[in-house]
């Protein structure tokens, strides 16, 4: 009896958000600001810079080779000795460097923008926020 009464009451709950939504009374997930964390950025504003950003792609290679963000260069953990040359290589043409993982919960971009900044020194280095995620819901 408890349970069904539970049901009920969670039943009545979704059909008012439902109305309240439907009416503007409540703001859709969409509509939502989100909070971008400290150091990264969003996809808006790096697409705002144009052509003056080197794009790295921080997830393995394997996924990089499925599929990336035309013109970024791979630099992940595990083949860094082997991809990094390329990068520096191709650094002085870009103002900025932006770093990518999968998706707002992959620490991956974190770390190799870290890596960038304090072991090669690197200037103008973030991550994008939601990285390939962002990417693929804007370019699909």
């Amino acid at each position: 009896m408890r349970r069904a009464f539970s049901e009920i009451v969670n039943i009545l709950i979704l059909a008012a958000l439902l109305g309240w939504l439907q009416y503007g009374l409540v703001a859709a997930p969409e509509d939502i600001p989100v909070v971008i964390p400290a150091g990264q950025v969003s996809l808006k504003l790096v697409e705002s810079w144009g052509n003056k950003v080197l794009w790295l792609d921080a997830r393995r290679t394997a996924r990089y080779d499925e599929e990336h963000v035309p013109s970024a260069l791979p630099l992940n953990k595990y083949d860094w000795d082997q991809q990094i040359d390329v990068v520096l290589k191709a650094r002085p043409q870009k103002e900025k460097v932006v770093v990518y993982c999968y998706n707002a919960d992959c620490p991956a971009a974190e770390k190799i923008a870290d890596r960038l900044i304090n072991e090669v020194k690197m200037k103008d280095v973030v991550v994008l926020y939601d990285g390939w995620n962002a990417w693929k819901k804007a370019h699909p």
